[in-house]
């Protein structure tokens, strides 16, 4: 009898703890869905803005043909539109490739300097709203061996998020260097509003902004820093941030020098680069 009450007691502490993993379970699924549809429900804005501008441009270039000035200053603008378009769809696709584990490295020499003044180029009309100045100390060497396609994403990235959190006036500080072991070193720090202690878990969890205060005051879709980090581990580097609210945040990337398989790309096969765009990026 004392055998059977004892196997019983057993049978109902197996059954809570199961119960209590089951509802653990069920509260991870829940918060997966909802993020999810909050992402699916910001991302929808971040492409139909564009997409709506884009659409009314293209009609007044087509009610009027005859007015060259502003049929040139529409197409800019046209330009600017999907560049930005163009910035959030390649994320999407960057987060499915990586979700899906079909991101790899592809090792070719890469010209940094080029890379990081194109960039800084491509967002500079960004900048320049928010009177923000970038400061570049590029003192690493100029040829390294990684993915180009990758590091340009990461820097990308990078550089958005940090003209997007940036206080109006301030200013945008960018160096390289490389260390004993051939290494790169990219730091790239803003002088911001910075990120709470609290909320410091969570800057690369995919999809996730870190309040509805932020998102609806700075935009976008929770997927940048998330793609950042996972890019940084393919390539087989490390990312450290610092960050003090409401002063600013640094982000430091170390990669290694990888063997080249690849022949080394030319400035102007940068992907974000362009000129006299106007438009939104996140």
């Amino acid at each position: 009898m004392e055998d059977i009450k004892q196997k019983i007691k057993e049978l109902e502490e197996r059954n809570a703890k199961l119960e209590r993993r089951i509802e653990v379970v069920n509260a991870k699924l829940l918060k997966s869905e909802e993020l999810k549809s909050d992402f699916l429900s910001n991302i929808k804005n971040e492409i139909n803005n564009p997409m709506t501008s884009i659409l009314g441009l293209v009609n007044q270039i087509a009610s009027s043909p005859d007015d060259i000035e502003q049929t040139a200053t529409n197409a800019e603008l046209v330009y600017s539109e999907m560049y930005a378009l163009n910035f959030q769809i390649r994320n999407i696709f960057n987060a499915a490739e990586i979700e899906a584990g079909q991101s790899f490295p592809i090792i070719a020499n890469i010209n940094v300097r080029a890379l990081i003044e194109e960039l800084v180029h491509s967002f500079h009309h960004l900048a320049t709203k928010k009177n923000i100045d970038f400061e570049l100390i590029l003192e690493a060497e100029d040829s390294f061996s990684s993915d180009h396609e990758k590091l340009e994403v990461i820097m990308a990235n990078l550089i958005s998020n940090a003209i997007k959190f940036s206080h109006d006036g301030s200013k945008i500080r960018i160096r390289t260097h490389n260390d004993e072991e051939s290494k790169l070193h990219i730091h790239i720090q803003d002088f911001g509003v910075g990120i709470e202690t609290k909320n410091l878990g969570q800057i690369y969890d995919r999809f996730r902004q870190l309040d509805t205060g932020t998102r609806k005051e700075f935009g976008g879709h929770g997927l940048g820093l998330s793609i950042v980090h996972s890019l940084v581990s393919i390539l087989d580097g490390t990312l450290d941030m610092k960050s003090v609210f409401n002063e600013g945040t640094q982000f430091e990337i170390e990669l290694p020098l990888r063997e080249a398989t690849g022949v080394e790309l030319q400035e102007d096969e940068i992907l974000f680069s362009n000129e006299n765009q106007e438009g939104e990026i996140f």
